[in-house]
């Protein structure tokens, strides 16, 4: 078996190609369309009025594609300048780049992407732009890194794994998740933080629901977290730490950043926990059993904990001493040291 190269094909039925490498100028089908290579695929462009499968171990680049549903698979990286498809598609490559994905105008229902890595797996980076104005349903996505910019409005993401970033741009605000750091940063509507990279997300316009920690969201989003079975509305670790009050070692509210972490402070898994059981209605006290709580810092002044530079600081506002045992309803308390500068 050798290589396809070159030509256009208009095919009244399906078309199917085998080879070691193909290479296209255009591909119309009047059915279905199946390209195999064991090398790359590349072409200008395709149309199938069914369903299209096309299955690389190198590279895949196209220029227009479109179809009824479409099934793209490749172990090295994909190249789309525009894919258009009417009801599905799913996307398998290491690296993937789409210029535009768009729903096939008169299409019912939201589109469904799904987007991982070559068989299932996580993939290293996913960077589309998605046109969806019947909304956008993710049944799977599995990146290390993915940028999606979309005017849906309507956004449901089932089970995304996001081992390092997503960043989700709709036409009302940017949502970043960061699952390696907690630090807040700015220039995002709202910050997420899911240490075990798999959540789930839904938006509907302004409104988010979703079970990964909400690090930070600004007056613009409306939120509510999924914890322990339960909705909790409006949760914010940045906006509530004041709050919400804290009682015992403060310490273990912040990591700091050193030789094994060159991102500044940020906050542990265990302090978002902590945070939601307040908002849960459970006691919670950091300070180690018959160890009494007591006021941070010797004045009545603030305390500023700073993020490294990049413009974000938390105000701290010192309450008076507590008794030993006692648990506030607000105030920020702590046994033991208080970092005033996390740098």
């Amino acid at each position: 078996m050798g290589a396809v190269r070159g030509g256009s094909i208009d095919a009244h039925g399906s078309v199917t190609a085998n080879a070691v490498g193909i290479d296209f100028d255009q591909i119309n089908a009047n059915g279905d369309l199946n390209l195999n290579s064991s090398a790359d695929i590349a072409g200008n462009g395709f149309t199938a009025v069914g369903a299209v499968a096309i299955n690389a171990a190198g590279v895949v680049k196209f220029r227009s594609v479109s179809g009824a549903a479409i099934s793209l698979s490749t172990k090295g990286d994909m190249t789309i300048n525009n894919l258009q498809v009417a009801t599905a598609v799913d996307i398998a490559a290491n690296n993937l780049s789409i210029g535009l994905l768009s729903q096939t105008p008169g299409a019912p229902g939201p589109l469904e992407l799904t987007i991982t890595g070559f068989g299932g797996a996580v993939g290293n980076s996913a960077n589309l732009t998605v046109d969806a104005p019947n909304g956008l349903y993710v049944p799977i996505l599995r990146e290390a890194t993915a940028v999606i910019t979309t005017d849906a409005l309507q956004i449901s993401m089932v089970d995304p794994t996001i081992t390092k970033s997503m960043l989700l741009t709709t036409p009302d605000q940017v949502l970043w998740f960061n699952d390696v750091s907690s630090q807040p940063v700015l220039g995002n509507n709202v910050q997420f933080y899911q240490p075990d990279d798999e959540f789930y997300l839904q938006v509907n316009n302004r409104f988010v629901k979703t079970d990964s920690y909400i690090v930070q969201y600004d007056a613009s989003a409306q939120v509510q977290q999924e914890f322990d079975g339960a909705l909790i509305n409006g949760p914010s670790f940045v906006r509530d730490f004041d709050r919400m009050g804290w009682l015992g070692d403060s310490e273990q509210l912040f990591v700091e950043g050193g030789a094994d972490n060159q991102n500044g402070w940020q906050f542990p898994v265990e302090a978002f926990d902590l945070h939601l059981q307040r908002f849960y209605g459970d006691g919670v006290a950091l300070a180690q059993p018959g160890q009494p709580g007591v006021s941070i810092g010797d004045s009545g002044g603030p305390t500023e904990l700073l993020s490294d530079g990049l413009g974000f600081t938390i105000i701290v506002k010192k309450k008076p001493t507590v008794l030993p045992g006692a648990l506030t309803h607000r105030g920020v308390h702590a046994h033991g040291k208080f970092h005033e500068a996390m740098r």
